[in-house]
């Protein structure tokens, strides 16, 4: 089971540069998760931090979950019957970690964690370190 799916894009010519994208689909850890309210046995949740977990125990493996995500970011586990989703590392994030994925994962460095402004600040600064 992957609980963060990357697909490639490419590579293709765009103009007269080589271009090959990687696309990241994990959990959103949406606003208002479609998820948590189609999940008949509770075993989804969001907490007060916006952090969407999935209680494995509490899972019966109905699939319900998995059609109503329309990010297509969760997965059943056919082995265990049980269903599982990104929940964005949360044991890390309560000790002041980062998620793994954020932390030296993604060796590109290109996946962040934080509140929107501080991620728009460091995309900022990495714009304008590239233009420069």
């Amino acid at each position: 089971i992957k609980l963060i799916h990357v697909t490639d894009d490419g590579p293709r010519m765009v103009g007269d540069k080589l271009d090959f994208v990687y696309r990241v689909n994990t959990c959103l850890h949406c606003e208002e998760p479609e998820c948590v309210a189609a999940c008949p046995e509770e075993a989804i949740v969001k907490r007060e931090d916006g952090i969407v977990i999935l209680d494995e125990k509490a899972c019966v493996g109905c699939g319900i979950c998995v059609d109503e995500c329309p990010y297509d970011a969760i997965s059943l586990d056919s082995e265990r019957g049980v269903a599982q989703k990104c929940n964005l590392c949360y044991t890390r994030v309560d000790k002041g970690l980062m998620p793994a994925c954020a932390d030296n994962v993604c060796l590109a460095h290109c996946i962040y964690f934080g509140s929107p402004a501080v991620i728009e600040k460091v995309m900022r600064e990495k714009k304008v370190s590239r233009s420069a």
